[in-house]
């Protein structure tokens, strides 16, 4: 895995001062370069991200987790990608244990809430979304996808009382305009 790495990201010059040669040497990595490789495993599926490249940036997103198997984000980000794949089951895993490491990941609990959402299982879809809320109220695109799941459960007034919060927090967004026109 290593000389995966190695080819992947050829930098000899390392800021821990240690280079890739003693990570091949058959040494057991220290701590700190397991963090900076996991690190930069994720720093690369960031980027096959952004250019659309899903297989490739689950493929480091994986890689991560395997050299830092408490890196709750590389979980968090391969929740996502998998969810665009509409791999939801694993997507769901992944957002669990990226949960487990760290509870406070608002974007896990939002993820959780709109796989559930697409599921038609709104009940789970409001309770993540509401975790989420709860850990950064001022999550506005939350509050839309909230309302939405509690309109699609047939509470309207919870909607309603939801749109009017988040207009409180931001009466220039259309959506929640639209929303509250809606309702």
């Amino acid at each position: 895995m290593f000389n995966l790495f190695k080819s992947i990201f050829p930098s000899p010059n390392r800021t821990d001062g240690t280079t890739t040669a003693n990570l091949n040497s058959g040494e057991v990595p220290t701590q700190t370069e397991k963090l900076s490789q996991s690190t930069a495993f994720k720093k690369r599926g960031n980027e096959y991200l952004a250019s659309g490249e899903l297989e490739n940036a689950a493929k480091c997103y994986r890689q991560a987790i395997e050299v830092n198997p408490e890196f709750a984000e590389a979980y968090l980000n391969l929740g996502f990608v998998l969810n665009e794949q509409k791999l939801y089951g694993d997507a769901e895993q992944a957002l669990k244990q990226a949960i487990l490491l760290n509870p406070k990941l608002e974007d896990a609990h939002y993820l959780m809430g709109t796989i559930a959402q697409q599921q038609d299982r709104f009940n789970a879809a409001v309770e993540s979304f509401n975790l989420a809320l709860a850990l950064k109220p001022d999550f506005e695109i939350v509050y839309r996808d909230l309302c939405h799941a509690l309109f699609q459960s047939g509470k309207i007034v919870t909607a309603k009382s939801v749109i009017e919060k988040a207009l409180a927090l931001n009466s220039q967004n259309a959506d929640f305009h639209c929303y509250q026109g809606n309702l």
